[in-house]
């Protein structure tokens, strides 16, 4: 972990279990992660709203997405920078206040499109805060075989940002209000509830124990378990420019790519092909991708514990199975009835998200002494992938008229995944 402190790892407390406040570290932290991917991931839940009312191609409403993606590549690696000098907490508290300002204009632009994708590139710079620091910042919190089952629950904030956005949008569409107004509410009520919160409640780790890279320094493994040390030797990567050359850093971030095209292609095309290719209502659309969605909660912490526990802190094997199992499923959708459709969306997006026991941790595992920055890295990936996701997927969609290209398109890439999965070395 980044630290100016001078503090000798013999000066560190030795701890027998982890402290309570990691385990309120992991609270705050997912609620924060569902604050920011409220704001995220409306336009997906009013995207046939937002065509009809502004004549927008499938093409254009996925740009509302895409731009996102503009300060999540942009920012991570500069931000990584700066944990050292102004904290974890002053990045946090950044991302949520421009979070606010990219909702406030919500209600006042109208009809300019223009100023719409402005508001959202404002918000991609709030996640390129917010998602470098958070996930980062709370697997320091606990040991190697702890912080998967502690990510996982974190990365359920994501699935339940989601979540949450199909239900308050549908919910509050349904009360009379405009998808704009809906919008504005649910994103500016999230971010400072839970903003306030988690710059009140949870002090920096670097704070707290100057000089620990993480608990790893101060919980001995007789007390939390064996911890693997195989692939240690290509964890050497103490800076930044050392993270860019290592080659199992750079597996961890396309890696990355190939999951932020599962969730976000999935999150574009799905609410589209419900509605136009299977003939469902916006209502029934929202209530089966919020369930299904929900159930990363459950899947992400699974197997966040299968590799704390049964992999002893190795990550690879898990996010293996995630990329193969998810590829299988989601072309599993492509030949199902509605009536089955709610119990292979489960399937399909549970697969999908048992990443999610791993992604929070790759940047402390790969390099545990550049760990913010390796994340960051990890974040680039990512975002790279989700800002190509939507741009893919809406122009098949807009080509072929039909979402059925941009759902093969996401399962074959997912399968990908797997390929990069097994040579990160983590």
């Amino acid at each position: 972990m980044a630290t100016e402190s001078t503090t000798s790892k013999s000066d560190l407390p030795v701890l027998q279990k982890l402290p309570a406040r990691s385990y309120w570290a992991v609270v705050v932290s997912t609620l924060a992660f569902l604050a920011y991917y409220t704001s995220q991931f409306w336009p997906n839940v009013f995207g046939v709203q937002i065509m009809e009312d502004w004549g927008l191609t499938a093409t254009e409403l996925g740009m509302l997405s895409t731009v996102v993606f503009i300060g999540n590549i942009l920012v991570p690696l500069f931000s990584s920078q700066l944990v050292a000098k102004f904290s974890e907490k002053f990045l946090v508290g950044f991302g949520f206040i421009l979070t606010v300002i990219a909702a406030v204009p919500l209600p006042f632009i109208g009809g300019d499109y223009v100023a719409l994708l402005i508001t959202r590139i404002i918000l991609g710079f709030a996640g390129g805060f917010l998602t470098c620091v958070l996930g980062v910042h709370l697997a320091h919190w606990f040991t190697k075989n702890s912080r998967g089952l502690a990510t996982g629950i974190f990365m359920g904030g994501l699935g339940l940002g989601m979540t949450c956005a199909s239900f308050l949008g549908s919910g509050l569409t349904s009360a009379g209000l405009s998808w704009v107004d809906a919008a504005t509410i649910m994103s500016l009520a999230t971010a400072i509830i839970v903003g306030i919160l988690y710059m009140v409640t949870l002090p920096a780790f670097s704070k707290v124990y100057p000089g620990a890279e993480s608990m790893d320094d101060l919980i001995q493994e007789k007390y939390v378990g064996q911890r693997s040390t195989r692939f240690d030797k290509y964890h050497t990567a103490t800076n930044l420019k050392q993270v860019l050359k290592s080659g199992p850093c750079w597996m961890c971030a396309l890696f990355s790519a190939c999951t932020a095209i599962t969730v976000y292609g999935l999150g574009y095309t799905l609410p589209i092909y419900l509605q136009v290719n299977m003939g469902t209502s916006l209502a029934t659309a929202a209530a089966l991708i919020g369930i299904t969605f929900a159930f990363k909660i459950v899947a992400a912490p699974i197997a966040g514990w299968l590799s704390d526990r049964v992999f002893h802190g190795e990550r690879f094997q898990v996010n293996m199975i995630d990329s193969i199992a998810a590829m299988i499923m989601i072309l599993l959708i492509l030949v199902t009835p509605i009536d089955l459709m709610a119990l292979v969306l489960i399937l399909a997006f549970m697969s999908a998200s048992l990443y999610g026991g791993t992604f929070q941790t790759m940047g402390i595992d790969v390099a545990p002494k550049a760990a913010y920055e390796a994340h960051a890295l990890v974040i680039f990936g990512g975002s790279i992938g989700g800002f190509f996701s939507t741009l893919i997927c809406g122009a098949l969609i807009d080509a072929t008229g039909t979402a059925v290209a941009a759902v093969i398109a996401v399962a074959l890439i997912t399968g990908i995944g797997a390929v990069f999965a097994y040579f990160s070395r983590i």
